[in-house]
């Protein structure tokens, strides 16, 4: 078992190893550059959110299907549906085809057979997926365990991993427990389901969608693979993503060499360390010692100053009626700067930056301001075309979420390059503006959109860094 995933593995360039603190960890066997393809396998079972299934206490009786079953994105009003069990739906026949022949054809039947159950009522329609995952799942490890049965070798390769992932049914909350009981007694004859659930409650991957700015809950990935080989890290050095080909893909966030171990983020950085702990010590189960919770680096001090209390004090900088000219914090303007211009010095230079800023200007409720602050202008604009006049302050508004951005996520994080992309937009349509004097210049555009090119991945919003590229260009 271990071999052949340690085979699996090396091919990709990685090595797992003991680690007397964390059990085990990854570390990369050659040089990975910021941006590079660390790995890419279909997960063992994925689920996209429904209406009427996004919330774990919902009382909701019905949930409609509103997402395809293989890509996660939204349904067509004319789509196909699988024609032996009526449960899955996709966006194309593309989508059918291709989920067939990666799982579906292992679960359908008893995917219908579970649904069809008189007893499907009295499962909460938050926990529904998680009975169709325990579904799936059972039906691909029960394949490869199949003398003579031909499965790929990912398929193969997850199923091992899921076999020696840690369930911790001891810590789950009873109230979760009895829900997955109830999913037991619906399915019957399937054996070891709570357990089964518990694994995926503390190892599944939220899918959020390449090209959406807003990285929103699109899915849930069952992958035993990555759960297995990432550690958490509140700075982490990869990141992954879920593709429209069905994928979890890991890329480098930075560049990482020879024997480091590589790292994902298992909970929202962009928030405060008290809060990112309890989350982790609830949900996985352990407490953070990352570089960030703990020790005296730069992301550690940084953290400490976004984690004070501002009280009632709004940023010295925000606006309360937009009477006043766009403006930026100079602190702000220089992470950006600093964020753009790369380097291996990044880190100390965003801590020079913000050591002596005040709790009002630097801190998570700062954040909080000006995100609220960038969305009104953005929402105003909108709906009103004589507001033009707003787009400096959109534009000033969005360099500050992106310098705090930059304080919270590695320079190569897909939320940097979202917004990277958005602060471009809100730039250049500030500078088209009939208010001529504004926070930013093309050249400050420019490099907005040149890091946004380089960040993100989605053809689609390549293409709107390389249309901003071009606007700056011929002006």
């Amino acid at each position: 078992m271990k071999d052949e995933i340690d085979a699996f593995i090396a091919k990709r360039g990685l090595r797992l190893e003991t680690d007397a603190t964390k059990g085990q960890r990854t570390v990369a066997q050659r040089e990975f550059r910021r941006g590079e393809l660390i790995l890419s396998i279909p997960p063992l079972f994925g689920f996209p959110i429904q209406r009427g299934e996004e919330e774990e206490g919902s009382t909701n009786t019905e949930s409609t299907g509103d997402r395809c079953s293989m890509c996660f994105s939204v349904l067509p009003l004319r789509h196909p549906r699988c024609s032996q069990c009526g449960v899955s739906q996709y966006c194309s026949s593309e989508c059918l085809s291709a989920h067939w022949a990666q799982r579906h054809h292992f679960e359908c039947l008893r995917l219908k057979a579970a649904t069809e159950s008189a007893d499907f009522g009295r499962v909460k329609p938050g926990f529904r997926p998680w009975m169709r995952m325990v579904v799936g799942v059972n039906c691909a490890v029960d394949a490869c365990a199949e003398p003579g049965t031909r499965v790929p070798r990912w398929l193969r390769v997850q199923a091992l991993a899921w076999a020696r992932l840690v369930s911790h049914r001891d810590r789950h909350p009873r109230h979760v427990l009895r829900q997955y009981e109830e999913i037991s007694k619906v399915l019957g004859s399937l054996t070891g389901a709570v357990d089964a659930l518990c694994q995926f409650g503390c190892n599944n991957f939220v899918a959020t969608a390449e090209d959406d700015p807003s990285c929103a809950a699109i899915g849930h990935l069952c992958c035993p693979l990555v759960s297995l080989l990432l550690n958490h890290s509140c700075w982490p050095n990869a990141a992954y993503s879920f593709t429209r080909g069905g994928e979890l893909v890991v890329r480098a966030l930075d560049d990482i060499s020879p024997g480091d171990e590589i790292s994902l983020a298992y909970t929202d950085a962009l928030q405060p360390r008290g809060r990112r702990r309890k989350e982790l010590a609830a949900v996985y189960f352990f407490d953070c010692e990352c570089t960030r919770c703990s020790g005296s680096t730069p992301h550690a001090r940084v953290d400490e100053l976004m984690d004070r209390d501002a009280g009632e004090l709004l940023p010295r900088g925000l606006p309360t009626d937009f009477a006043m000219p766009a403006a930026a914090d100079a602190w702000a303007l220089t992470v950006v700067k600093g964020l753009l211009a790369g380097g291996a010095k990044v880190d100390v230079l965003v801590l020079e930056a913000v050591e002596g800023q005040l709790a009002r200007d630097v801190s998570f409720a700062a954040y909080s301001h000006w995100r609220e602050c960038q969305d009104e202008c953005i929402d105003r604009v909108g709906a009103d075309e004589s507001a033009q006049w707003l787009w400096p302050w959109a534009a000033a508004a969005a360099l500050h979420v992106l310098a705090f951005y930059a304080l919270v996520y590695p320079p190569a994080h897909p939320l940097i390059g979202h917004q990277c992309l958005k602060t471009a937009q809100l730039a250049w349509n500030a500078l088209q503006s009939d208010v001529k004097k504004g926070v930013v210049d093309r050249a400050l555009v420019k490099a907005l959109a040149t890091s946004a090119l380089s960040t993100l991945q989605a053809p689609s919003l390549k293409r709107q860094a390389s249309t901003i590229l071009g606007l700056v260009d011929e002006d």
